[in-house]
């Protein structure tokens, strides 16, 4: 069986790559600018970029795991009616893939990949537990792991697949309902907690346009060049705690 896409990580593709890379770029100096007025701090911050590019990856990761949970719930519910009217695993997963295009779309990476299980289990003869093994592997969620752990025991020692399937689809359901509910609840402080954060730089930038004058000798004195490092320092920290403390995983 040809090893499949690793869904623990999240790769950039070019176009998206340059893209960020540009962006991030862009705030990056902008941030060295503003803070030093300083062309050669600018082109320092620019190292930034790396911590950009993670942080956008990490948040497209958490975006795609939450779509396949919910595309996985949906095929649990497919599965449960399929193995209810004794139907193989080969047959559910094509019924499963029908269910998951139609809900989803063609382009949902869950579709997509019951395609290729399928054909594996239908024309190559692959043993659906190695196929679910090798999916759940390279998918990096718990839930799925859990599930290809299951149904391979339950094959094993003929235990009672369609609960399991149940079970599984209960305990998915309940994880998006509270993920939902701590969504709704952290959105509006992580929203606050952007604004209050974005308020020191719009200031800053004001007074760079308006009332240079005013704040010159922190760009000017050694100690004003201290304390706009701190403040930069501090403000990073901020963002990071925020972030940090608003993204809960259930």
């Amino acid at each position: 069986m040809t090893k499949g896409r690793d869904y623990s990580v999240y790769v950039m593709d070019r176009k998206e790559a340059v893209l960020v890379t540009i962006i991030s770029a862009c705030i990056c100096m902008f941030a060295g600018l503003l803070f030093f007025r300083n062309v050669f701090a600018a082109f320092i911050f620019l190292g930034g970029v790396i911590f950009m590019r993670r942080a956008y990856c990490m948040h497209m990761l958490d975006v795609r795991q939450a779509k396949m949970l919910s595309q996985f719930q949906d095929l649990l519910h497919s599965l449960s009616a399929s193995f209810s009217v004794n139907k193989s695993m080969g047959e559910a997963i094509r019924q499963g893939r029908i269910v998951v295009e139609l809900v989803h779309g063609k382009k949902a990476i869950l579709a997509q990949e019951l395609e290729i299980m399928h054909r594996s289990i239908a024309e190559n003869n692959v043993v659906d537990t190695e196929v679910w093994d090798d999916f759940a592997k390279r998918s990096g969620m718990e839930d799925i792991e859990n599930f290809a752990r299951t149904y391979s025991t339950c094959k094993e020692t003929g235990g009672n697949i369609i609960k399991a399937v149940g079970d599984a689809c209960e305990v998915i359901s309940e994880k998006i309902s509270i993920s939902k509910e701590i969504k709704a609840i952290t959105n509006q402080k992580k929203v606050e907690g952007r604004i209050i954060l974005i308020m020191p730089i719009v200031v800053l930038t004001l007074l760079n346009l308006f009332a240079y004058d005013y704040i010159a000798p922190m760009y000017t004195s050694s100690s004003g060049r201290v304390m706009m490092g701190v403040a930069l320092g501090l403000l990073i920290v901020a963002v990071y705690m925020v972030e940090k403390i608003t993204r809960i995983r259930v």
